[in-house]
């Protein structure tokens, strides 16, 4: 069959379409007929051009639509996460627009905008079945099903699944026993199946403009396992994979990187949820990477405090890593318990020790403001993450999807609001104080910085009174030296 699949994400920094060159190549892999279109680099007012010169001239059997983001990750951060637009004097879940993620002055559009064009383009120009995929869908499948009517969709990882669909189409049988295919009709339990098959090879470069995206700060997108097993409360990865981790070879990520390298790619990432879990794989990744890669690379993790050894730490360093995200969230003993970390303040502590001795560049993210947080138990974060004189990168509240176990503790309804973009929880009882003691605590301090922009008011003296005092009780700056990047 002729199958056509079509990338709309126009995020920045630009973000390569890893999940449609996986189904690409397992479809050639099959016998089919692929070709691929990137919309990444095309501006909104020819996109739609584009698309149907492609399906004039490809005549696609079946069009695949990758939808990748719910929000967007640019340079424009900052000026989006202004705590005003939280409205936090009257209501704890705030619902972000995707609107409020493009700048009109720019006129970058909105990813729904995006995803909007794309289908109704391709249901113009082409009477071919339509298919649904990707991370922002598989967290609401039911709602993009609805918006987009007669199109079908795929939840979780999708090679097994749009294989599956393409044969029974190819044979004339029916398609609604296919595992991972869903309708807006399908059960919750439909929703929650997400393949866990073993991961198909490393895909190629074939059809992605490698050149566009390394000139225009991107870095390529390499996923060395699939899947995370812990039970954060508000993760949306086993959700989007599955809990269960399945891993690639070692040996073929070294050596798809070292192909990539010979393309002139220095800069990669891995999307892993989590590197370094299992240790031993990740290590084994590093030295595959060390072994066949002979000119310098640069190279991004994100790992758990958990499972994190003076082993892959050397490991990682050797193989040219740039930056390691720990996903920390919280350093309040509570909180860990109450977010299910799977790692303790102890372990936080070493990890930071660690990368320390050996000059790695790393980051610990945080999020506060989960269910039960309260001032004390932010302080409590705050004040230990600034005791160890690192880089810490701190956000408000969490970010609500539909069937993460933070809703069901929340009994709350469907997440997404008519611009399909998650709410946000903060605790409702320090929901005024909480933004507040963020920004003052991380003015002070520059080893801490915050998403959080307070620049509708300027900041005053009295507004420690507003805290009940809490910030007068903060130690003085503790930080240090920053490690060298």
């Amino acid at each position: 069959m002729k199958v056509l699949l079509i990338s709309p994400n126009k995020s920045r920094p630009p973000v390569m379409p890893i999940g449609m060159r996986y189904i690409a190549e397992a479809s050639i892999r099959a016998g089919h007929q692929v070709s691929c279109l990137d919309l990444c680099f095309e501006y909104l007012s020819v996109s739609r051009e584009v698309i149907r010169r492609q399906i004039v001239e490809y005549n696609p059997d079946i069009i695949g639509l990758s939808l990748r983001n719910l929000d967007v990750e640019d340079s424009d951060k900052l000026a989006r996460y202004n705590y005003a637009n939280y409205n936090l004097a009257t209501y704890n879940l705030a619902n972000y627009s995707l609107a409020t993620y493009s700048n009109p002055e720019s006129g970058s559009p909105s990813n729904l905008e995006c995803f909007d064009q794309t289908f109704n383009a391709c249901r113009t120009y082409s009477n071919s079945l339509i298919v649904l995929g990707g991370p922002a869908f598989t967290l609401l499948p039911k709602q993009f099903l609805r918006r987009y009517h007669g199109a079908l969709g795929i939840v979780g990882p999708g090679e097994s699944a749009f294989l599956n669909l393409l044969t029974a189409l190819k044979d004339g049988r029916d398609i609604r026993s296919i595992s991972g295919l869903v309708t807006s009709e399908s059960s919750d339990e439909d929703i929650s199946s997400i393949s866990t098959d073993s991961l198909p090879s490393v895909p190629s470069t074939e059809e992605t403009p490698l050149s566009d995206y390394l000139v225009r700060g991107g870095e390529y997108n390499i996923q060395s396992k699939r899947g995370c097993e812990f039970k954060c409360i508000h993760c949306s990865y086993p959700l989007i994979e599955g809990n269960s981790v399945r891993t690639h070879n070692p040996e073929e990520i070294g050596e798809r990187i070292a192909q990539l390298t010979q393309k002139g790619v220095t800069q990669f990432r891995f999307v892993d949820s989590v590197f370094n879990n299992p240790v031993e794989h990740a290590i084994a990744v590093c030295n595959q990477i060390s072994r066949r890669v002979s000119s310098h690379i640069a190279f991004t993790v994100n790992c758990s405090p958990a499972q994190f050894t003076c082993e892959l730490a050397q490991a990682l360093k050797a193989a040219g890593c740039s930056k390691v995200i720990f996903g920390t969230d919280t350093a309040s003993r509570e909180m860990l318990r109450v977010m299910r970390k799977p790692f303790s303040k102890r372990q936080i502590e070493v990890v930071t020790s660690i990368c320390k001795s050996l000059n790695l560049y790393f980051e610990h993210h945080m999020l506060l403001g989960a269910p039960g947080e309260t001032l004390e138990t932010a302080i409590e974060s705050l004040t230990f993450m600034d005791s160890l004189a690192c880089p810490v990168f701190i956000d408000l509240g969490i970010q609500i999807y539909d069937r993460a176990p933070i809703a069901k503790l929340l009994h709350s309804p469907s997440a997404a609001n008519d611009q399909f973009v998650p709410p946000i929880f903060i605790e409702p009882t320090i929901s005024k104080e909480l933004p507040e003691l963020i920004v003052e605590f991380c003015a002070t301090r520059n080893n801490m910085h915050s998403f959080i922009v307070r620049d509708y008011i300027p900041i005053q003296a009295e507004s420690n009174s507003d805290l009940g005092g809490h910030l007068s009780e903060l130690p003085a700056n503790q930080s240090g030296p920053l490690p060298a990047a």
